[in-house]
């Protein structure tokens, strides 16, 4: 039987901890520091605390840093420091527009004081919270704050007021008192914060075992910082990596198809490596893309996923795979799970197709669990590119405005054809046996395309709006390469076919689009079933329900 708390003596201190919700040992030991360095006479104030000078200077310099720059493409300019006191970060804080976002939340949501944002590994969750000190030092706020440190048992802890900056150690009179003071911001990186009555931020990884205590206090909140869009990296280079002597385009472009937006690979390890094989683009690319395949050698599909879903330390090789991005809802405290790019999940296609066939019930089985629905989405995509790559006759129904029945289910055959990458439409030619695919998620209304005039969205769910503007820019592009009558098929699994209905066109930001269509209301929609292994044998309901339906025939589209 386990106890209901555990008593602890240290330095002829006498404390307990509940034994309620604690799994490991560390949990233990988490709960102990976090009593412990309460009590002034735990640990003795060590004499002489230096404080790193360029540290100094960083926090003296954020109150007269300059914001630069309009509208989505902003910087902090810091004269007389770097950021966060390291030299290799370089003196300017790109802003985000997501970072004004996680602000307003901030703000919007008084009443909660306990904050963990978190994102794949590289999207730059340390200059977030460096941007966050700038805004606590213009709002003269007393800060406690705990960089990352790869050894958490030596970890600095500095306290910042109008005075300047001191190092505080655990247990003493100051440092106690800050974080018993609601007014104080706490920020911490990388590492489970201390539980105070104190305003916290706690940036980190994806790694459960940093956060779960902290999200533990009915105070908390869990947001997710999205990867970077293109436009986003390239005003990213323009403010740090201006010089192509230092980090060429091409460079940028051709670690973004393989990267995705994380700018620690796309960025500074490209331009790292870059200087290292002496300017030569193509050793470049590789040594940074061996980086991201050896996660995927790693093991099986099936571990890549554990790994993921496991959000430990042991696991952070497979965020270099799947990605942790926005939502479709647009919410930052949900995330949708993707394939870090077009050429990552190509890899997994043709590393994985025959683990994926022979194990298609494991993987694709319906769920009604939001985060297992999205992997399933995430896996259906490379099952259903497996299946449109090597062709065959798939059954199709056409979809009508008001749900109203077309009356047309037919098959549809597609020869086998090669898959190729674009980065923009003019490199697309439909009168070649070619399944299209943009190099980078940014198409968000289109997977994949064919000729004649076919375009594919891959989905499990029976919802999926899609962006006029996106689908308006693609028909133009292509309009003058084909004749043919141009459809947009949803691909979806046996179980969401039948029921699955027209979908609504809405605009850039999410509502619904009301004015006229134009050349987009000449678009046919289909929904075209992917078989998944799940199926179950058809009953005399839906017999009843499809009989009008189920019309036989066969369309060639070569």
């Amino acid at each position: 039987m386990v106890p209901a708390r555990i008593w602890l003596s240290f330095r002829n201190n006498v404390v307990s901890v509940e034994t309620k919700e604690l799994e490991y040992v560390d949990d233990l030991a988490l709960a102990a520091q976090n009593i412990f360095s309460l009590k002034p006479n735990v640990t003795t104030v060590k004499p002489n605390l230096g404080v790193e000078k360029e540290i100094v200077r960083f926090w003296k310099d954020l109150p007269a840093a300059q914001l630069l720059g309009e509208g989505k493409e902003q910087y902090l300019d810091l004269k007389e420091s770097y950021v966060l006191g390291n030299r290799e970060l370089g003196h300017r804080i790109v802003v985000r527009p997501v970072y004004n976002e996680l602000r307003e939340c901030f703000d919007r949501k008084s009443a909660m004081s306990k904050w963990v944002v978190t994102g794949t590994p590289g999207v730059g969750k340390s200059f977030f919270s460096a941007y966050y000190l700038w805004v606590a030092a213009c709002e003269k706020k007393t800060v406690v704050w705990q960089p990352f440190e790869t050894d958490h048992d030596a970890r600095s802890t500095y306290l910042m007021t109008s005075d300047g900056v001191r190092r505080a150690a655990y247990g003493s009179p100051e440092l106690v008192n800050a974080l018993e003071n609601s007014e104080t911001v706490y920020i911490v990186d990388g590492q489970p914060p201390l539980l105070r009555p104190t305003w916290t931020l706690l940036v980190t990884s994806p790694n459960y075992k940093i956060y779960k205590d902290l999200r533990k206090q009915a105070c908390s909140q869990l947001l997710y910082m999205p990867p970077w869009s293109y436009e986003e990296l390239r005003h990213c280079k323009a403010v740090l990596y201006a010089d192509e002597e230092k980090l060429p385009t091409t460079l940028m472009n051709q670690l973004f198809d393989w990267c995705g937006g994380v700018p620690r690979y796309v960025l500074q390890f490209a331009s790292t490596e870059y200087e290292s094989n002496s300017g030569d683009v193509e050793a470049a690319v590789q040594t940074v893309v061996d980086i991201l395949t050896d996660a995927i050698d790693r093991g099986s599909l099936n571990d890549i996923i554990e790994a993921h879903q496991s959000r430990s330390r042991e696991g952070d090789y497979s965020h270099r795979v799947l990605h942790l991005c926005r939502h479709p809802s647009g919410s930052l405290n949900r995330f949708h799970l993707a394939w870090a790019s077009s050429l990552v999940e190509n890899e997994m296609l043709e590393r994985f197709s025959q683990e994926i066939l022979h194990q298609m019930k494991h993987f694709l089985r319906p769920t009604d669990v939001d985060s297992r629905s999205n992997l399933r989405g995430v896996i259906f995509e490379v099952h259903a590119h497996i299946m449109l790559r090597d062709g065959g006759s798939f059954q199709v129904r056409r979809l009508c405005e008001g749900d109203a029945t077309s009356g047309q289910n037919v098959q549809v055959a597609f020869p086998p054809a090669k898959i190729r990458y674009f980065r923009s439409y003019d490199e697309v030619d439909l009168r070649e046996n070619t399944l299209w695919r943009p190099f980078s998620n940014t198409l968000p209304s289109i997977d994949s395309l064919r000729g004649p005039a076919n375009f594919f969205q891959m989905t499990v769910s029976q919802t999926h709006p899609i962006k006029h503007h996106d689908i308006s820019n693609a028909l133009k592009q292509v309009a003058d390469q084909s004749e043919s009558h141009p459809r947009l098929y949803f691909v979806v699994p046996s179980d969401v076919y039948w029921n699955y209905k027209w979908q609504p066109y809405h605009t850039k930001d999410g509502k619904l689009f009301k004015a006229q269509l134009g050349d987009v209301g000449k678009v046919e929609q289909w929904a075209l079933m992917i078989p998944t292994g799940t199926e179950k044998p058809a009953t005399d309901k839906d017999e009843e329900n499809h009989a009008g339906t189920k019309r036989k025939a066969i369309e060639e589209i070569q």
